[in-house]
């Protein structure tokens, strides 16, 4: 925004009209890879929200399908294919609900002064917010299972036998 309104005051404003401009040009080349930047960081922030949504449920198609790395990866891709945006979703959910408590927790205790319990406060809250992360990619590996293949509870449940 200051980049249009440095330009327009440049060409017609100021007293100087065009003579600002020599003032005014090497600010505005100088905020080109500024702005460069910010869309490269934009860029991977998608990407990594693309891939994210790809592999989320990876590691438990490694571990119950007894797949390899790359295997289990490709096969996160083939079932969440058609329910990306659902499964963003449910993941951008579970991130904020993870940071509002993880904020609360600390504004609680910070309010009570002692350091110990920050760290056992802090030390909880991850716990809670690992074991709530790891509850929701498994139901959405359930899910996706029941859904895609017709798969049961039991059935998946049955390789840890």
């Amino acid at each position: 925004m200051s980049f249009l309104v440095l330009l327009i005051w440049a060409l017609i404003g100021a007293g100087g009209g065009l003579l600002a401009l020599p003032f005014v040009l090497p600010y505005i080349i100088s905020t080109v890879p500024l702005l460069a930047l910010a869309f490269c960081g934009f860029l991977l922030i998608v990407a990594g929200a693309i891939l994210v949504t790809r592999w989320v449920v990876g590691g438990l198609a490694c571990l119950v399908e007894r797949t390899g790395p790359i295997a289990s990866l490709g096969r996160s891709t083939r079932l969440t294919k058609g329910c990306r945006w659902k499964i963003f979703g449910v993941v951008l959910l579970t991130i904020i609900v993870s940071a509002g408590s993880g904020a609360i927790v600390r504004f609680v205790m910070d309010l009570t002064g002692i350091a110990f319990a920050d760290v056992i406060g802090e030390l909880l809250m991850r716990a809670g917010v690992s074991a709530f992360s790891v509850c929701i990619v498994v139901m959405i590996y359930h899910d996706l299972r029941a859904a895609k293949e017709g798969i049961s509870s039991k059935e998946i449940a049955a390789v840890f036998d």
